[in-house]
């Protein structure tokens, strides 16, 4: 039987870091607001960065493990203007470990993580019409807002966003 672990990225796991990005924008490029395009051809150096600055104490990116395989990301961070609210994003799951829980896990890590920072509220955006994305958001505890916008790299898809209460 496979082990499941979840833990945060390491600043110096930027090719990892690139590998499951990559990877989710193929699987899903309607999911997120960025584009296979836009970050195939970014240097080694955006890459580092990007790892360095997920490590910052305002944000939190996981990596879900199967044994020693990457299987899943997520991303936390506290807003700018209010720390009491915490954002989730990037959440993805490969397909060979869809319906098996690790999303759910993914997600209470980062709300895990945001209460433990003092965040009070949590909202996420998810693609319309997103079903297995929405009910794994409303099983977990998410509602709508009534905000909804374009999706920046696929602009005739519509995003809603969800949020709920960090009482964990």
């Amino acid at each position: 039987m496979k082990s499941l672990s979840i833990r945060p990225l390491q600043t110096d796991e930027w090719t990892l870091l690139r590998k499951l990005r990559t990877r989710a924008l193929m699987d899903a490029p309607e999911a997120f607001a960025q584009t296979i395009r836009e970050i195939q051809d970014e240097p080694e150096t955006y890459w580092q960065q990007l790892a360095k600055n997920l490590r910052l104490s305002h944000h939190e990116f996981f990596i879900a493990f199967l044994d020693e395989e990457p299987i899943g990301m997520t991303y936390g961070h506290l807003e700018a203007v209010d720390r009491r609210v915490a954002q989730v994003g990037s959440m993805w799951v490969s397909p060979m470990a869809r319906g098996k829980g690790i999303g759910k896990q993914l997600l209470h890590r980062t709300m895990s993580w945001a209460a433990a920072q003092g965040a009070k509220r949590m909202r996420l955006w998810v693609t319309a019409g997103n079903s297995p994305a929405t009910k794994l958001y409303k099983s977990s505890g998410f509602v709508p807002t009534g905000k909804t916008d374009l999706l920046p790299s696929h602009p005739s898809l519509h995003i809603m966003e969800m949020e709920r209460e960090l009482g964990l």
